[in-house]
């Protein structure tokens, strides 16, 4: 997998997912890769770390909330990619207060989230779901 493959496929998603949350994720991981060679105390990465780490905590779980109102469940291992990716952000993040160099482990960390995740499990679960909602309704 190309660290520059992130360049091209937020535009390949279908429009409802490819909102802020989205973007804003994809963008992020164009910065690592921008600066992965920066040390971890530079403001450029310490930037990068603090949004990961919000977008780990507050997003996933705006996610999982606005699924929710709109009665979509979301499976056992939906939440538990959740849980590791939020696991995986807050562990680098402590390594790298503590001045350990993580930006190409969490580089290939989001790639591989972003095409497994956003691209598989969101792209092949959230739709069905949703459709099997509106055909009950």
């Amino acid at each position: 997998m190309s660290e520059t493959s992130i360049r091209d496929t937020p535009f390949l998603l279908p429009p409802p997912f490819l909102h802020t949350d989205s973007r804003r994720l994809a963008v992020l991981i164009e910065r690592l890769y921008r600066h992965r060679n920066q040390p971890v105390p530079a403001e450029a990465m310490t930037d990068i770390l603090d949004e990961l780490s919000t977008h780990a905590f507050e997003t996933l779980v705006r996610e999982e909330l606005k699924l929710a109102s709109m009665g979509v469940a979301l499976s056992a291992k939906h939440t538990k990619e959740h849980v590791c990716f939020q696991e995986f952000i807050a562990n680098h993040c402590l390594q790298a207060s503590l001045g350990v160099n993580v930006p190409q482990d969490l580089l290939d960390f989001l790639l591989d989230w972003w095409h497994q995740h956003v691209l598989g499990t969101d792209l092949n679960e959230i739709p069905a779901r949703t459709a099997r909602l509106d055909a009950r309704r």
